[in-house]
Order: C-alpha cells, then sequence, then structure tokens
C-alpha cells in the first residue's frame, strides 16, 4: 500500500501554509466553525480532518458537551489534544466533580479504535501524564 503523504507534513508546515496571507484558510475555517457553534448550538461535535484544533477555541463546553476530533495524522491530533484536553467540571449525581480526561481515535484500513483516559479527582499537572498515556497508544494489524 503507498503511504499517505499527509503522514509526512509536520504540523508547523501544515499551520505555516493554512495560515499565510495567500492561504489564509486557518482563519477563514475557524471563523466558519464558530458561526456555525453559535448558530446551531449544538451538544456535541465531530470534526473531520481537525488536524491541529484549528477552531476547537470556540467551543463553549456549556452547550456543546462532546467534541470529537478526527485526523489521519497523529501527530497533528497530538496538537490538537495539548491545545485543548483542559478539564472537566461539572456535576454528577449531585455530586460537583472536576476530573481531567484525554481521548486518542485511531483509525486504519477501516477500524476505528476510542481511547479514553479519565484521571478523577483533578490535580495540577497531571494533563501531562494524560497526554503520554495516550500519546502511547499503538495499534497493530490482526491477520
Amino acid at each position: 500500500m503507498k503511504p499517505n503523504p499527509w503522514l509526512a507534513i509536520p504540523w508547523q508546515d501544515y499551520e505555516g501554509h493554512m495560515i499565510s496571507p495567500e492561504v489564509g484558510q486557518l482563519q477563514l475555517l475557524s471563523r466558519r466553525f464558530g458561526e456555525a457553534l453559535r448558530r446551531y448550538r449544538p451538544a456535541s461535535a465531530a470534526i473531520l480532518g481537525c488536524a491541529t484544533g484549528n477552531g476547537l477555541e470556540h467551543v463553549d463546553p456549556a452547550v456543546t458537551r462532546t467534541v470529537v476530533g478526527l485526523d489521519v495524522n497523529p501527530a497533528h491530533l497530538a496538537v490538537a489534544r495539548r491545545r485543548f484536553a483542559d478539564a472537566i467540571e461539572g456535576d454528577y449525581q449531585g455530586e460537583h466533580v472536576k476530573a481531567q480526561n484525554a481521548h486518542v481515535y485511531i483509525a486504519h484500513d477501516g477500524p476505528c479504535v476510542d481511547v479514553h483516559v479519565s484521571r478523577f479527582p483533578f490535580a495540577e499537572g497531571a494533563q501531562a501524564q494524560l497526554s503520554a498515556i495516550v500519546a502511547s497508544v499503538a495499534v497493530e494489524a490482526l491477520d
């Protein structure tokens, strides 16, 4: 199988190209995603080709409780996770809860794996630990 060319593009090159004045796509896509979130106020959102998370800064967690980002390039997803995998806070069964969460979604030749890691209770600095766990996930093909 021919390797996917998107896997060879460093995230810095991707963002540099997309934000350049000649292209302007980073700004446009972020603005449009923000407009869609404000207009439709979804309880959940899935972003296909989320790359490094452009536009996720517009998510209001009080409105959009679940966000799933998918991208063919796991290095780009790792940047999105670092930028946007903040602590989750809310009420559960009458108790105030503050926890940390990290996700990774890996798709290869059809199957998709969803890994969710949580830390409860919240601990300052633990996000790096969760991110390291998620970054270590690998899927091997089964014959």
